[in-house]
């Protein structure tokens, strides 16, 4: 909620989006279009504790606190660079969608971080319950946005040992 961070996070983000351009010319390649926003994986205790701040998450919980700045955010960048797409990440601390129905600004994407996924299970699966939860809600909020939603999906399955790890450790003494 911070203006300043705010305005100095959208001066660099435009200033990465203009070099970007301008190297993609350059080079005769097409340029990106999507920047995510999405910080690292902070506990609860690294978030901005102003009123403010405080205010926003103990009404729209800590996703509606990323989307909040995102929405805004993608506003500005929409003014210069109306191609341009922002991403948020729902994972770790955001993983639970806003609990206010806080929708996200139809140039702000959603990632939702396969994280509690089963991957030798269908989605249908009992191992999958909750995933199939947060997949069915953040969806519903995506579509309701018209903006999109996309997988962060892992290569490796955390939640059980399965075949494929054991077998991910055969192969890796033959590279």
């Amino acid at each position: 909620s911070n203006e300043e961070f705010f305005n100095a996070y959208k001066e660099k983000l435009l200033a990465f989006i203009e070099e970007d351009i301008k190297f993609a010319k350059e080079e005769g390649i097409e340029f990106p279009f999507t920047y995510s926003l999405s910080p690292d994986d902070l506990s609860a205790a690294a978030f901005c504790q102003c009123e403010k701040c405080e205010a926003i998450i103990e009404k729209s919980g800590y996703s509606g606190y990323l989307m909040d700045f995102g929405n805004r955010m993608a506003r500005e960048i929409n003014k210069v660079y109306p191609f341009v797409r922002l991403e948020m990440i729902a994972y770790s601390n955001f993983i639970e969608p806003p609990k206010d129905g806080m929708l996200p600004d139809k140039n702000l994407d959603v990632e939702l971080a396969a994280v509690c996924s089963e991957i030798a299970s269908p989605i249908s699966s009992d191992m999958n319950r909750e995933y199939k939860r947060l997949l069915d809600a953040w969806s519903d909020i995506c579509k309701k946005a018209g903006c999109n939603l996309y997988i962060y999906d892992y290569m490796y399955n955390i939640r059980i040992n399965y075949p494929l790890q054991r077998n991910i450790k055969n192969v890796q003494k033959y590279l």
